[in-house]
């Protein structure tokens, strides 16, 4: 049995530290050199399972980006340096 965590509330994520940017690249590098390469030679028996997953993942993916990019302007419009976004 999982032990309860209580959720950290919405309104302040932007409190929870995160992954440097070097890490991210990293990750993002390491995730597309995998994609890459099951792409590049897919095994054929799974290659309708492959396709039918990316059509899944890439607007879940997108709308992940989508959240963060809501996130930051976000945390901006909270600091009382009024920074701009510019995109």
């Amino acid at each position: 049995m999982r032990p309860t965590v209580r959720r950290f509330p919405r309104p302040e994520r932007g409190m929870i530290s995160r992954p440097t940017v070097d890490d991210v690249y990293r990750y993002r590098a390491h995730i597309d050199r995998a994609i890459e390469e099951l792409l590049n030679d897919p095994p054929q028996e799974h290659l309708q399972e492959i396709l039918h997953r990316l059509q899944l993942g890439l607007p879940h993916e997108q709308q992940h980006q989508e959240l963060l990019f809501m996130d930051i302007k976000h945390i901006l419009a909270q600091n009382p340096l009024c920074p701009v976004y510019r995109g």
